[in-house]
C-alpha cells in the first residue's frame, strides 16, 4: 500500500517551466561551419615562361658548363695574353713566329709589355702626291687672294694668275705681232708673264679673236 502510494506521488510530481513566461524560445544550435578550402597554388613557372626562354635554357647551361670546364680554363692560361699586331705596318707579311703557346708561360706574356711598342710608320708628306696637290692648291688660293686685294693700289705689280680665256686672248694678240709689254699692260699682268707661255709658235690659239 505504501509502495504504490509513493510511486503515484513520484509520477504525479509537478514539473516547473525552465524559462520565464514571455521569453523567446531557445534557438536551435547552428550547424558547424565548413572548414575553409586551402588556397590554390599558382601555376608552375614552367607554364608561364616564354617557349623561347625554355629553348634557350639548354644553351645557357651548355655555355656555363663550357666556361666552367677546368680544361678550358687551363687552355686559356697556356695561351696567355694576346699580342696585337703593330699599326701602320709597312708590310703585310707577318714576322717570325715566337715560341709555341704551349711553351709560353704567364711570366713571358707579362714581359712582352715591358718594352714600349715601336713608333708608327707615317708616310712622308714629300712622297705623298695627294698631300702635294692639296698644298699647291692652298698656295695658289692664297696668292689669288693677295692679288685681288692689291688690285688698283700703287703697290700692285700685276697679276700672275690668269684664266684660260685671258691666255687665249694673249696668244691671239701675240700672233698678230703685238709686243709682250703692251699685252701685259692691257690685261694688267706682271712683267714676264707672257714670256712664260713659251716662244711664238709653241703655244697658239686655234680660233681667231673677234674684233
Amino acid at each position: 500500500m505504501g509502495a504504490s502510494g509513493s510511486k503515484a506521488a513520484q509520477t504525479g510530481a509537478r514539473k516547473f517551466p525552465t524559462r520565464a513566461p514571455g521569453a523567446a524560445p531557445p534557438r536551435a544550435p547552428r550547424p558547424p561551419r565548413p572548414a575553409p578550402e586551402p588556397p590554390r597554388q599558382p601555376p608552375a613557372a614552367a607554364f608561364s615562361e616564354n617557349p623561347a626562354q625554355r629553348a634557350d635554357a639548354p644553351n645557357q647551361e651548355t655555355v656555363a658548363t663550357e666556361f666552367m670546364s677546368p680544361g678550358f680554363a687551363a687552355r686559356l692560361r697556356e695561351l696567355g695574353a694576346v699580342q696585337p699586331n703593330p699599326l701602320f705596318s709597312n708590310s703585310s707579311v707577318a714576322g717570325p713566329r715566337g715560341p709555341s703557346p704551349s711553351s709560353s708561360s704567364s711570366q713571358d706574356a707579362s714581359t712582352q709589355y715591358d718594352s714600349p711598342p715601336p713608333p708608327p710608320s707615317w708616310p712622308s708628306a714629300r712622297d705623298n702626291a695627294t698631300l702635294g696637290v692639296l698644298e699647291a692648291r692652298t698656295r695658289l688660293e692664297e696668292q689669288a687672294e693677295r692679288e685681288a686685294d692689291s688690285m688698283g693700289r700703287a703697290s700692285d705689280k700685276g697679276r700672275e694668275l690668269v684664266d684660260v680665256g685671258t691666255i687665249r686672248r694673249v696668244l691671239l694678240l701675240r700672233a698678230r705681232g703685238i709686243g709682250e709689254g703692251e699685252i701685259e699692260q692691257r690685261f694688267g699682268l706682271r712683267s714676264g708673264v707672257v714670256r712664260r707661255l713659251g716662244p711664238k709658235g709653241v703655244v697658239e690659239a686655234t680660233t681667231q679673236l673677234s674684233e
